[in-house]
Formats: structure tokens, sequence, C-alpha cells
């Protein structure tokens, strides 16, 4: 969640031409003359006859309001605090253990998801007031390059810093407007009016301190988000920064696009190089096994206990015996040899559980095998409350994400 400073010029600003507002003249950019209008005026008119029309910025606002009423419409609740991490994830939110194995959707799909109404009314608002003037200098095609690559930067971070956190937000692709801006007024500072300057760049370093420095304190912000943005929208800023006069504007497109697209993929490329991908792999590939081998080893007891009689019970405990046990000894033994980065995670307390239900039936199995060889109903009833001991605490195994901490990017 972001907060900005009051004394930002507001998107209105950069919305209209000068000179037009309130007259009903045409919006069309006038060739300035130094002889009538200030420093502020003839920028004003530069940027409006670089980029025309803006509408990125508003169509980034009305996608993520569109998938904040489909939330709550689908039942999602509008307050932060009660908003469940299980609807965060069906949504497309960030969580490191999934993103990595497999679902990298989610590093854009989480940049449009929020977590109640609080925290997308106040990234809305600071995205409508610094999109637009971001949209001016930067044109609408790098305009949507600075903002996507900021919000997959900031979730590479934020998985990166935190693998198990869920996350979601715009923050870290709005912290990449700001690190554009800042960077544009690097590049082309000579086009840049001096009082406009001095003020908005005191304004983006303030931001920036502020929203970090919250975010410190405040430990359900996601700082590394923040900063994965920040830094990605500076950079492909410094690569996508084109002169204001429209002439050299229109020549220097494609290669400074292309060089924006390198830095791009270099920057995800060396975040992903980081990241834990082969801690968690592992886990994922167990649990997937896991899924499919438990119902595999519970449909053939129950299809041979099924069968059983006085007759054929030394049939049954050896059809058990060969079909049943070795997959709960495999299971079991796979999990054991997992470790997990964080022993104080969720998903290692769901390993150990699962491995714990495993060793569950791999015994009472053998008990319910010997209890048939012999015919002996005392170590039967034994198995038997064992089993749906292992059977019971199978059904909480689901991957549960209700005790992660959300952060609100």
């Amino acid at each position: 969640m972001s907060a900005q400073p009051t004394s930002s010029p507001g998107p209105g600003e950069w919305d209209r031409p000068a000179g037009n507002a309130g007259t009903g003249a045409s919006s069309a950019p006038v060739p300035p003359d130094p002889l009538k209008f200030d420093e502020m005026d003839i920028f004003r008119r530069q940027i409006f006859a670089a980029t025309p029309r803006v509408f990125l910025t508003y169509a980034i606002l009305a996608i993520n309001i569109v998938v904040f009423v489909l939330m709550v419409v689908s039942g999602v609740s509008i307050f932060t605090d009660s908003v469940s991490n299980g609807d965060l994830v069906a949504w497309g939110s960030n969580y490191g253990p999934l993103t990595i194995t497999g679902d990298w959707w989610r590093l854009l799909t989480s940049v449009f998801v929020h977590i109640g109404l609080l925290h997308i009314a106040m990234n809305m608002w600071v995205l409508w007031d610094v999109g637009v003037l971001v949209e001016r200098l930067y044109g609408n095609l790098f305009f949507a390059v600075v903002y996507l690559i900021s919000g997959i930067l900031g979730s590479l971070a934020s998985v990166w810093w935190h693998t198990e956190i869920l996350s979601a937000g715009a923050s870290g692709a709005i912290f990449g407007l700001y690190g554009a801006l800042l960077a544009f007024f690097i590049v082309r500072r000579s086009s840049i009016p001096s009082r406009m300057m001095k003020s908005v760049s005191r304004i983006c370093v303030f931001f920036i301190l502020f929203n970090v420095a919250y975010g410190s304190w405040q430990p359900q912000i996601d700082n590394a988000a923040h900063l994965g943005g920040l830094l990605g929208g500076f950079l492909v800023g410094l690569a996508g920064a084109r002169p204001l006069p429209t002439d050299r504007r229109r020549a220097q497109l494609f290669p400074r696009l292309a060089a924006a697209l390198l830095v791009s993929a270099a920057l995800i490329s060396l975040l992903v190089h980081f990241l834990p991908i082969s801690a968690y792999a592992p886990y994922f590939q167990w649990r997937d096994t896991y899924v499919v081998e438990e119902e595999k080893a519970l449909a053939l007891e129950k299809k041979h206990l099924a069968s059983l009689s006085d007759a054929n019970r030394r049939t049954v405990a050896n059809a058990i015996e060969s079909d049943c046990i070795p997959v709960w000894n495999r299971l079991y033994s796979m999990g054991e040899g997992i470790e997990l980065p964080d022993k104080r995670s969720n998903l290692e307390t769901i390993r150990e559980q699962r491995v714990l239900v495993a060793f569950v039936m791999e015994e009472a199995l053998k008990r319910r095998v010997k209890g048939l060889r012999r015919s002996d109903p005392a170590l039967t009833a034994v198995a038997i409350a064992e089993l749906r001991i292992g059977k019971s605490r199978r059904y909480g195994l689901k991957l549960d994400i209700a005790g992660l901490g959300s952060n609100r990017l």
C-alpha cells in the first residue's frame, strides 16, 4: 500500500494543454511561442505533442477495479483483515512456492489483485496521480513496458526475499513509475523546467523514502516488491527515456524499445537465477505423487477388504502387503528425504504431517496383515483404530495457506 504526498501535481495538470482549459478550444498541440509562454507552458505543450492521448493509465485503473469488483461479487471480503488467503491464491496472488514451481503467471496477475477496499483505493489514487505524467513522458508503449516489467520485477523480488509469503497489489509497478520518472529527469534534465525538476524530484524522493520507512515499520508492507519495482522502473526508464521533440523521439522508438526489453530480460533472468527453485521443486513433486498414490493405496485396501472372508484371510493379507504397504512406505521415505529452506514454514508443517500419516498408515497396515494371518481379533482391532486415525488426519493435508501472512504490495 502506497502513501502519496498531496503536493504532487494532479493528473489533470497533464490531461489538458495549456491555454485550452475551459475555453472550448481544440486540444490539438499548438507550437509554443517563447515570448508568450513560460517554460512550464512550453514543457506542457511539448509532452502533449509527444503523447497526444493518454489512455493506458485509465485502462490499467479500469482493469484493477474490474478485477476487484469481480472478486467481491464472488464472495471475497472488501475488508483487508478479512480476505482469505485461499481466495487470494485462487485469484492469482503471488505465492512463491507455487510461482517458482510452475505458476509463473502469478508474477503478473498478482499486480492486478488487491487485498481489500483500502488497499486498492490507495494504490489506484497514486497510479492516477503519477501515471498520466509518466505516460506523457514515455509514450503509451513505453509506459506499458515500464508498468508491466516493474510489476513483474517487484513480484520476483518479493519471492526472492521471502519465498513463502503471499503477496498481491500494484505497488511494485507504481514504484516502478516513480523510478522511471526519476530516470527521465536524469536523462532528459535539459528538457525539464527547473522549478518542476526541483518540486517533482523532491516529491519522488519523499514518496520513496516515506513508503520504505513505513514498510520497514509495518510488517504487512512488502518492501522487497517496492524496491524491486523501483529499481526495474528506473533501469528500464534509463533505457527508454526519449527526447521530447517529436522528430527525434520517433527515430529513437525502436532502438530504445529494444534496449528497454534487453534490460528487462537481463533483470528478470538475474532474479530468476537466484530464486530457490531447486529447494521447492522436490516438495511439490512429492506432494503431487502423494495425492495420487494415497488415493491408489486407499482404493486397493478397500477393494481387498471388501472380499475378506474367513476362508481367504491370508490371501487378503498378502494382497495388502504387496499392493498397499509399499505405497505408504515409498511416500514416507520420499517425504523424509525432503528439506525445505524454512523449517518454521507452513509447508514444512504440512510435510511433517504427510510424513506422519504415511508412517501411521504403513504401520497400521502391517498390524492389520499380522492380525489377519494370526486370526488375532485384538491385533486387528488395534490396527483398525490406527487406520481410522491415519485416514482422519489425511483430510487436513491439502495445501492449506490459511496461516500465511499476506503482504499488501
